[in-house]
């Protein structure tokens, strides 16, 4: 990809990794809890995990995570296993903890009470550090931070370079989300149509039916990846970002630093960045 598509920036920062893009859903998943044997982002050989001695889980020697599937990018179906940037992320976490990662296929409307339940080790999900959380509970090291996105069609990227040139067009978004509030605040000359869900969103875009779509840069980016039709082409690091966390229960402090330390490590080299590669098609530069 060139121009703004390439407009990346990791900030490390303990476990933090600030990434010009943003969130979304859509999928399908096993949700049965076994293990998951993947190897999408396991731990380097040559990696030493920091494990404490006791480390305490759901499951034995496994590393179990609630998700919401579909949810693309973050959960879904692929090859009969829960795939996407949060369960590739788990995968990750699991192999530095030496706990192959598991999965519990939660109603995203019941993810935290599933955490407090004991059903699962940790929430990993498109949640949004610094809301509100249920007593009990507390938000890991962020990992993501994630902007707003412009995407059009592939034949149309040189017409439609930004918010300004849609004057008079149509431009497609999510109910209630900061892509939907962006367009209309920035784009006041552009009728603004909301679809319920990505697909028909998405569809909504390719037939022709809207010229652009305003939204989180890693839904727009993995459309862009895995159609081949349409083109990330510009994102808005002036309108309010949100930064992704895990969420965790507070009643074991050596497991939450024990996250924190291996969201620490897979962030600090490839691992994580390999993983948006793999959903997002661009990698985050150093900067």
């Amino acid at each position: 990809m060139t121009g703004p598509t390439r407009r990346w920036c990791v900030a490390l920062a303990g476990a933090a990794v600030l990434l010009l893009g943003a969130c979304s859903s859509d999928g399908g998943g096993d949700g049965d809890g076994a293990a998951d044997g993947g190897d999408a982002a396991a731990a380097p050989s040559s990696a030493v995990p920091t494990v404490p001695e006791q480390l305490d889980t759901v499951q034995a020697g496994s590393l179990t995570a609630c998700v919401d599937v579909p949810n693309l990018p973050y959960a879904f179906e692929e090859a009969g296993q829960v795939a996407g940037v949060s369960a590739d992320l788990v995968r990750a976490l699991g192999g530095r903890l030496a706990r192959p990662a598991a999965f519990v296929d939660v109603e995203p409307g019941d993810l935290l009470g599933a955490l407090q339940e004991g059903r699962c080790d940790l929430v990993a999900s498109s949640l949004v550090a610094g809301t509100g959380l249920p007593d009990g509970l507390v938000f890991s090291d962020p990992y993501l931070t994630v902007e707003q996105s412009l995407l059009v069609r592939g034949t149309d990227q040189d017409r439609y370079r930004d918010l300004a040139s849609l004057r008079g067009r149509r431009i497609g978004v999510l109910p209630a989300t900061a892509g939907a509030e962006l367009a209309r605040s920035s784009a006041p000359d552009a009728t603004v149509v909301s679809f319920d869900a990505p697909d028909p969103l998405f569809a909504a875009l390719d037939g022709g039916e809207i010229d652009g779509v305003v939204a989180d840069y890693p839904v727009n980016a993995h459309q862009a990846t895995t159609s081949g039709r349409s083109v990330v082409v510009a994102t808005f690091p002036a309108a309010p970002t949100r930064a992704l966390a895990l969420v965790l229960p507070d009643a074991d402090p050596a497991f939450v630093a024990a996250v924190d330390g291996a969201l620490g490590q897979v962030t600090a080299d490839d691992t994580f960045p390999t993983v948006l590669r793999r959903y997002l098609g661009t990698a985050p530069q150093p900067g």
